[in-house]
């Protein structure tokens, strides 16, 4: 167990010219993919403690960047389908040789981790991917009840209300879903005082570790 600390540049053609993914080897034959928000990177808190929990887990961890990111450019709501093939293409670049693969992804990255998982069913098997839901947001509900996994979500979320909520738990009724609910958190899954941030965060870590202890079949 433990980071190796190898890194690997993936390099790919985007609509925005290069989209720069990131590859954290561990020599592992599990491969955690984040994808993260629309303007929710994977270097800010909620994807960098779900990186660290990983790669002390002895996993590898692909880092999507979205092309627009690099390009410093902003998302126009067409664009949306290019972001999820692109996502796709990304972790199919580098699926050769795992057994399976987790993904990890926030509110628009939430909706990516259906889309990426339905274009990775055709090649690979769904009884080999994992869903990690965080922040989901209206368009991401069809994807969870179609996958199950765990989904996480802020009580404070105006992107995620009384109405997500409801059709959540309907949701779950039917479908292999466990929910984390995170009491007055808002869309970055923050409070209003640092002191509650970062305890969410830490409650963050433990949901991480167990998830992805039982995702590596370690349970």
């Amino acid at each position: 167990m433990g980071i190796k600390g190898e890194r690997e540049e993936i390099r790919l053609p985007s609509h925005w010219g290069e989209a720069v993914h990131t590859l954290h080897g561990n020599g592992s034959d599990t491969l955690v993919v984040l994808l993260p928000g629309q303007n929710y990177s994977c270097a800010r808190p909620v994807l960098h403690i779900a990186r660290r929990a990983a790669l002390e887990a002895g996993l590898d961890v692909l880092e999507i960047e979205y092309g627009y990111f690099g390009a410093h450019r902003a998302l126009e709501r067409d664009q949306v389908p290019v972001v999820m093939r692109e996502s796709a293409e990304a972790v199919q670049k580098v699926q050769s040789g795992y057994k399976r693969i987790v993904l990890v992804g926030k509110s628009l990255g939430s909706i990516a981790v259906g889309e990426v998982s339905a274009a990775l069913e055709r090649s690979r098997g769904l009884d080999e991917l994992r869903h990690l839901y965080l922040t989901p947001i209206s368009l991401t509900l069809p994807h969870i009840e179609r996958t199950g996994g765990t989904v996480v979500y802020g009580t404070e979320d105006p992107a995620f209300g009384p109405d997500e909520t409801s059709r959540l738990a309907d949701i779950s009724g039917v479908s292999d879903v466990r929910t984390v609910r995170v009491e007055g958190a808002n869309h970055g899954l923050e409070t209003a005082d640092l002191p509650g941030s970062i305890d969410i965060l830490k409650r963050l870590a433990e949901v991480y570790t167990d998830f992805l202890e039982e995702a590596a079949g370690r349970d």
